[in-house]
């Protein structure tokens, strides 16, 4: 069965999803725009900072001062053990003590150096963040989604066709991608959102929610508490080394395309409950 959201893997900025039929409105070219920007923005600010460049002054400096230590240190020791000591290991004393806190004074300011550097991204970030949070409810306004309209995970992947078929890219560590999506009812049709489009699903083609048995992965989590939480228990959620989370199965909304036959929304077992509850549909026993 067809899933409504999988998406083919191109470079087309158009393409849509498959169940692009169901597509009732999308944000305005510039705003798209807009959010774009800011979003290449969000990801280059979460590339890793790259290691600062220290002074070739400093790293000989440093150099420098670490000799001046271990050489005091041996001709103090060789004084004060000579057959006949002299006041000489004084002055070598010194040098060892002023040589190593001119080190440290050195490590300090590039940790202060380092932390200034820190501010202005950390800034960014929020200015970043600000920013998305404006443009996302302009999308809202613009689009018409309520402002209490609540978030559930839908499940997608992008696939590769090859003579018919489609293989799911990045099958080997994971088959699906949890997308958050806005729902709510317009009338007695089910519409799922994003700041991008709006999909509308008319009533009748809601027909009813299946089990679907079988192993789901996805690569990140996008709920604010950790899969592992009580709230989360009930679904029986696994975590591998990588952060991938696993469930044993997950839930159909089964809508009719038409000519296109049976399509199929597929949602986690953690948020099937208000969709089922909207629609007043039964929820499969998941045992």
């Amino acid at each position: 069965m067809t899933n409504v959201f999988a998406f083919p893997d191109t470079e087309d900025e158009e393409c849509l999803y498959d169940g692009k039929r169901f597509l009732a409105k999308r944000t305005s070219p510039d705003l798209l725009r807009r959010i774009d920007e800011v979003y290449e923005g969000e990801e280059e600010e979460n590339e890793p900072e790259p290691k600062p460049r220290r002074s070739p002054r400093t790293l000989i400096l440093k150099v420098l001062l670490w000799a001046v230590v271990i050489l005091s240190f041996f001709l103090m020791k060789d004084s004060l053990t000579a057959e006949e000591p002299n006041s000489m290991w004084m002055l070598y004393g010194i040098l060892e003590i002023l040589s190593a806190l001119g080190i440290l004074l050195i490590n300090r300011r590039q940790k202060r150096a380092d932390a200034e550097k820190e501010i202005p991204k950390t800034l960014d970030e929020e200015l970043l963040e600000r920013r998305m949070n404006e443009l996302v409810g302009e999308a809202k306004v613009e689009l018409k989604i309520p402002a209490d309209a609540t978030e559930i995970d839908v499940l997608s992947y992008m696939y590769k066709e090859k003579k018919g078929v489609k293989k799911h890219v990045g099958a080997m560590m994971y088959n699906y991608i949890a997308s958050p999506m806005w729902y709510y009812a317009e009338g007695q049709d089910l519409c799922l959102a994003t700041c991008r489009e709006v999909f509308r699903f008319p009533a009748r083609t809601l027909l009813r929610i299946e089990k679907r048995c079988g192993k789901v992965t996805i690569p990140f989590f996008t709920k604010e508490d950790s899969p592992k939480s009580e709230r989360y228990a009930p679904y029986r959620l696994s975590v591998n080394s990588l952060g991938f989370v696993s469930m044993k199965e997950c839930y159909a909304l089964v809508v009719d395309g038409e000519e296109e036959g049976e399509l199929e929304i597929l949602i986690p077992p953690y948020d099937i409950a208000p969709i089922a509850s909207l629609l007043g549909f039964r929820v499969p026993s998941a045992d």
